[in-house]
C-alpha cells in the first residue's frame, strides 16, 4: 500500500494530472470514479495503472480484480493519499491512467469531424 504523497507513482499522476504538455508527453490521461472506470474497461482499455483506496465499494472492487486481471499494474493507496491526488471533491477511490491511443482513421475520408 502507498502511504506517501512522494511516492514517484503518485507524482506521475500528479503531473499528469497538473500539466496538458506532460500528459501529451507521457501520452497518457487520467479518469476518475466508478463509472469512468467501468467505460474504459468496457473500451478495452488497458491501463498503464489503476490507484484505489480500502474505501472502495463492492462494485468498484470488482473492476479492480478485472484490471489485476489483465495487464495493468494496480495499487492500492491510503485515503490521504487518493484525496491529495483527486481532481474531484470526493474521491470514490479509484483512479486509472489510460494511454492516448492514435485515431482510428479509414484508409479513405469522404468526411470526419474531429471534436477536441
Amino acid at each position: 500500500m502507498i502511504t506517501s504523497q512522494r511516492n514517484p507513482k503518485i507524482q506521475y499522476v500528479r503531473s499528469l494530472l497538473a500539466r496538458a504538455r506532460r500528459r501529451r508527453e507521457a501520452q497518457a490521461f487520467i479518469v476518475e470514479g466508478v463509472r469512468l472506470a467501468e467505460e474504459a474497461l468496457a473500451a478495452r482499455q488497458v491501463p498503464e495503472l489503476v490507484l484505489f483506496t480500502a474505501a472502495l465499494g463492492p462494485r468498484g472492487m470488482d473492476l479492480v480484480r478485472e484490471f489485476e486481471s489483465g495487464d495493468a499494474e494496480v495499487l492500492e493507496i491510503a485515503d490521504h493519499v487518493m484525496q491529495g491526488i483527486s481532481d474531484t471533491r470526493t474521491s470514490q477511490g479509484i483512479l486509472v491512467v489510460l494511454p492516448i491511443r492514435p485515431p482510428n482513421f479509414p484508409p479513405i475520408l469522404d468526411f470526419i469531424l474531429i471534436v477536441d
